[in-house]
């Protein structure tokens, strides 16, 4: 699936071939977004250029 949060487009797995399923995981993702309880990666992966040599 794909969705977009925080203006950056991500790529994930759903883990299943049925598309009826994925279409689930998307919804929940897609709402999980929009209510602000997604946050795309994890703590600490993501680090400005700036932030590393500070």
């Amino acid at each position: 699936m794909s969705y977009t949060a925080d203006k950056e487009r991500s790529f994930e797995s759903t883990k299943t071939s049925s598309k009826e399923i994925a279409m689930k995981i998307l919804k929940k993702r897609e709402g999980e977004i929009a209510l602000g309880l997604f946050t795309v990666g994890l703590p600490g992966e993501r680090m400005d250029t700036l932030e590393s040599v500070s």
